[in-house]
């Protein structure tokens, strides 16, 4: 039915409150439902605005069932010829706007679910991508320390090298001095012999 139907709120119960603030939403084409911030998760406030109304006005089997019985059953009451059933009538449209809002709410809950698990999703690719590239640093990491042991180990293989070659330099070296030192000590007696004949002679000539 094309009417448009606020329930009143209850007293002292601030979440049920209706009012006609910009922030009402239009449900189905029966109802308008006024839904105010206090009566709306909290988690709805940061929803994106990419919600379509045909998300917000979507209804399950059972809810729509549920209205269609009140509307034949509002109806019935329209074109009853003695309607005095005022209480009944009000009871009925409150019926309409608590279901229409409690729907509401489910799309919203059902909504921001979704955009969660998007944002998991999401979270979760950022996630294994940062992994992949760790491991892969890891990688090269691993590869530069093998080549940096690799020439670790060539270093030190040349350095024995040429200590080996130095030793058998300088022990070829000592062999030599120790040959040449022999050989000047075995020549020193000769030649102070020969000396000594020489300074003989030469005192002998100058007597």
């Amino acid at each position: 039915m094309g009417q448009s139907f606020v329930a009143p709120a209850e007293p002292g119960d601030s979440k049920s409150s209706v009012d006609s603030s910009p922030s009402d939403v239009s449900v189905s084409g029966h109802s308008s439902v006024h839904v105010s911030s206090q009566s709306s998760p909290a988690s709805v406030l940061n929803l994106p605005s990419k919600l379509s109304p045909n998300e917000l006005e979507e209804m399950d089997s059972d809810v729509e069932a549920f209205i269609q019985v009140l509307e034949r059953t509002e109806a019935q009451l329209h074109n009853a010829k003695a309607m005095e059933q005022p209480e009944l009538e009000r009871l009925i449209q409150m019926a309409k706007q608590t279901v229409l809002r409690l729907n509401l709410n489910k799309n919203l809950v059902k909504y921001q679910l979704r955009s969660n698990m998007e944002e998991y999703a999401t979270e979760r690719q950022l996630l294994l991508k940062n992994i992949a590239s760790i491991e892969k640093n890891i990688h090269i990491l691993q590869n530069e320390n093998e080549c940096i042991n690799m020439k670790n180990l060539k270093l030190i293989k040349s350095l024995k090298t040429l200590k080996n070659d130095k030793v058998k330099a300088l022990k070829a070296e000592n062999a030599l001095l120790r040959k040449q030192i022999q050989d000047q000590s075995t020549r020193s007696p000769t030649m102070l012999d020969a000396l000594g004949r020489l300074a003989s002679h030469v005192l002998e000539e100058g007597e």
